[in-house]
């Protein structure tokens, strides 16, 4: 594993703004190097959750804490394999090299300690983070927009690789939804999760790279 230091990532931004929402990429439906695998979900029950409640957690190693997957895809390129879960309204990234973890990125209302992370970032203000690393970004924001235009909101959005959809809260649907794919020498990924509340909807979006190497 090559040194993941604090400084500047080399990578680009992997998306740009288009209104108050990231332009995600396309999704054309062929992905040769993946064996997603999506997971037919246990039978949920609604939990109200907050989107104050999650942290960002960054690990060169699998978390260490048990998660319950609802969804599960993946994406190998060389000799990396990149997993990517739906965790209830949350997702975890895990990448491997040489079938050995050397990643992880979790966004999650999870008790994993700051003492095992590289970025432990709770979001109890609500406000946008960014991280970069060597060979990793990754950003984090929130939306809040009337419930009743959850629908036309999803409509603009390509289709997703992976998608969960839970018991409604206040008559509308929580969700996750996770996009990936890969340019060149980086994997990106983008997500989104909603959380509704009587009359409104907090979109937590969030989009990461990561870059891969044929080094050992």
């Amino acid at each position: 594993m090559r040194n993941r230091g604090r400084g500047e990532s080399s990578i680009p931004p992997i998306s740009t703004h288009r209104g108050s929402q990231f332009a995600v990429f396309a999704y054309n439906g062929g992905m040769t190097n993946s064996d997603e695998r999506p997971l037919t979900p246990p039978s949920l029950v609604a939990v109200h959750q907050h989107p104050a409640d999650l942290v960002l957690a960054l690990l060169d190693s699998r978390p260490p804490v048990p998660m319950t997957v609802l969804a599960a895809g993946s994406l190998v390129v060389g000799r990396y394999r990149f997993a990517f879960h739906v965790i209830g309204e949350s997702h975890w990234v895990q990448v491997e090299a040489d079938q050995k973890p050397v990643w992880a990125e979790v966004l999650a209302c999870v008790p994993i300690s700051p003492l095992v992370c590289w970025v432990h970032h709770p979001f109890t203000d609500l406000m946008p983070h960014r991280v970069a690393l060597e060979g990793y970004i990754g950003a984090v924001r929130f939306e809040t927009f009337s419930a009743g235009s959850a629908g036309t909101r999803l409509d603009d959005l390509p289709p997703p690789q992976l998608e969960v959809r839970f018991p409604a809260i206040h008559g509308h649907l929580p969700l996750t939804r996770l996009w990936w794919g890969q340019r060149g020498e980086t994997v990106w990924w983008q997500t989104l999760h909603l959380y509704p509340e009587a009359a409104q909807v907090t979109a937590v979006w969030s989009e990461s790279a990561f870059r891969v190497s044929s080094e050992p």
